[in-house]
């Protein structure tokens, strides 16, 4: 499971969970945790410390309602391996303001595809973020005023990059693809904690 900007933040035995969620909890972390054991996935999705939700996969069955101390009592009981990804804190402050996606464009550079006319059209929607999905990773450029602001990158060997570095890798896998890339848009909206202020 890939993000763009998300890094490594622990690998290692899920054995005890004690310590790094204590960790999570105390940095506010956000990102999400994988854990793999012999008969299952289980991924477990943080935001600003707390665990908001677990998944887990046996076969092709995916269940999500699954609680935090399950795993917990999993990982005591059962050999695994456990890799926690972490989100870059400005890339999680603008994600959660994010809403609605809306596909704008599928294909390659041959086919018509082009990146350069779909920034160009947001130029005049500044209130849409873009984002996409390619056969080599997975890319989430910022605008502001029209421009490329911000960009993070991470290639499904695991690398992951930030600016320019990102934006450059990125255009350069998918001039080179043989394979349709996904572009898609999401509303920009209020934060979380502002829409539901103004609720109360």
């Amino acid at each position: 499971m890939l993000f763009p900007g998300s890094r490594i933040w622990y690998e290692g035995a899920a054995a005890d969970l004690a310590s790094l969620t204590d960790e999570i909890k105390s940095s506010a972390f956000s990102g999400h945790m994988v854990l793999e054991f012999q008969d299952s996935i289980d991924v477990v999705i943080c935001v600003g410390g707390e665990f908001l939700r677990v998944i887990e996969k046996i076969g092709r069955r995916i269940l999500t309602t699954k609680k935090y101390r399950e795993i917990w009592g999993k990982c005591q009981i059962k050999p695994g391996r456990m890799t926690i990804f972490e989100l870059p804190p400005p890339l999680t402050s603008r994600l959660r303001s994010l809403h609605g996606r809306h596909p704008l464009c599928s294909g390659t550079a041959t086919t018509g595809c082009d990146p350069a006319r779909i920034l160009a059209g947001l130029r005049r929607a500044p209130s849409r973020d873009p984002g996409l999905r390619d056969p080599d990773g997975q890319a989430a450029p910022g605008l502001r005023a029209g421009a490329v602001t911000a960009c993070y990158y991470t290639e499904y060997e695991g690398l992951s990059r930030v600016g320019l570095a990102a934006f450059t890798a990125w255009h350069r896998d998918f001039v080179r693809s043989t394979h349709p890339s996904f572009f898609f848009t999401s509303e920009d909206g209020a934060p979380a904690r502002a829409r539901s202020s103004t609720r109360s």
